[in-house]
Formats: structure tokens, sequence, C-alpha cells
């Protein structure tokens, strides 16, 4: 019997005609027809039933940030068939993040990595279970949260990823970043980039060290500021101070930008 594969439009991708538009294409390009298909909208027991990686541990701010948002609104899962499903599935779901992804907590679908988990979401979203076929998960590979960040209550970083989750809905990703500091007028600013390799309770702790007086909230939303847009201003000052954060962040592979006025 031929494998089966499964995709689900997360709320972005659901609530978007283009995305839709595109995934349809794509559908029909790599050869695959819709089995079943259902509208849900997934809660937060959902969510760690299905991924239990999400339920915190090492990486707190990624799950919490990923719970709010894939409950933020309704979902679409779908079950396909054709030749070769699963790796179809995956095929399509890189197309339509390369075209629509804006960071990682926001990015339109998502297919199961593996049989492992691909088995967890068909046993949950359409086999009706309330068991699944495997609960123990690896550990992700990623080193997660540290230093200063690790006396974080989990329940403020559940707020923070709350209150990042309403103003995303409220007013898109201007909300998020409305209040964050722009550098105008500073003689230097150091400005961090996208792409960085770690995972992002770790790139956040980092951060986080490196940034004596800044709040971790405020940590939170500049770290997916640069993720979103492109750069974050994460500090101002004179060109010592700044290069100094500039280095401290290279020794762990995240890259700032020093710039004078």
């Amino acid at each position: 019997m031929a494998e089966e594969g499964v995709l689900r439009l997360k709320p972005d991708g659901a609530a978007s005609g283009a995305v839709r538009a595109a995934l349809e294409a794509a559908l029909a390009r790599h050869g695959l027809s819709v089995v079943s298909r259902r509208v849900l909208h997934l809660s937060p027991e959902d969510v760690v039933a299905i991924w239990p990686m999400f339920g915190g541990g090492a990486h707190p701010v990624m799950s919490a940030l990923y719970r709010h948002y894939v409950t933020s609104g309704p979902s679409e899962a779908l079950l396909l068939g054709g030749a070769d499903a699963p790796t179809r599935c995956a095929a399509v779901k890189s197309e339509i993040r390369s075209a629509f992804e804006i960071c990682a907590i926001e990015n339109a679908i998502h297919a199961p990595a593996d049989a492992q988990e691909r088995a967890a979401n068909r046993a949950w979203l359409f086999g009706g279970a309330t068991a699944l076929p495997d609960h123990t998960w690896p550990d992700w590979t990623k080193r997660g949260r540290s230093g200063a960040a690790l006396a974080i209550p989990d329940a403020e970083i559940d707020r923070i990823a709350a209150a990042i989750g309403a103003d995303r809905v409220a007013g898109g990703w201007t909300r998020v970043f409305d209040t964050l500091p722009d550098g105008a007028g500073a003689p230097w600013r150091a400005e961090l980039l996208p792409g960085d390799p770690n995972s992002i309770d770790l790139g956040l702790s980092l951060l986080f060290d490196t940034l004596p007086g800044c709040d971790f909230e405020t940590c939170v939303r500049l770290y997916i500021q640069a993720e979103v847009t492109g750069r974050a201003v994460i500090a101002t000052g004179g060109r010592g101070a700044m290069e100094a954060i500039r280095d401290a962040l290279a020794q762990h592979r995240m890259t700032v930008d020093v710039i004078a006025r």
C-alpha cells in the first residue's frame, strides 16, 4: 500500500488566498491528490500531544512562541495520496516556504520531518486517536537556553510569547516591533542580522547575556525583528562598546553590523 503524506496549513497559510493558490498548483505539479481535508483550530494541548518537543524543556521560548502561533487561528490539515507522497509533500513544503516564509514562527505550512512525526500527525489529525503510536521523541540536537536566561520563569516566557502573539494578530509585525529602538541620533549602533545558526533559545540566551540592561522581552522582540525585517538595533553608544558586542556574539556565529551615524 502506498504511504500517505501529510501537510498542514498553519494559521497564516490557511488565511492566505495566495498560499492556497500556490499550494493547489504545487500539489497538481507533484501528482498529489487530497484524500482527506480537515479545518481545525489546534489547542495548546493538541500541539504538545502531536509534538512533545514543544512542551518546553531546554527550548521554552521557541516552544511558547510556536504554541501561540499555531493556536492563533484556524489551520487546515491535508492527507495526501500519490507516488512517494511523503517525499513529494516535503518538496511542496519547501516550495511554499521559499515563497511565503517570513520567519520560523510565520512560515505558512508544515510537513512531518520523518515517519515518526508523520504517524503522530496522521493518528491525531485524521484518525481520532487519543493516544499516539509512539510518544518518545529524540531530543533536539541544538543546545537550548543557557546563562542568565535560565533564571527566567517559564510562566514569564509564556506571557512574553502571548503578548507577542497578540500584537502580531492585532497589528502585524509592525506592532510587535513598534516600541523597539531605531538608533536614530546615536553615534554608533550595533545591528543584529538574521541567520543565527543556533537554536532560538540559545541565540536569545547569548543576546541576553551580551546586552546588560536589556530586559528579556525586549531581547525576544529584537531577535525576532532581525529575522523578520533583516536587522535590529540591539545597542547604541561608542564605537568600542559596539564592537565589543559584535565580537562577543561573533564567537557564537551570530552576525552584528557596527554602523556609524
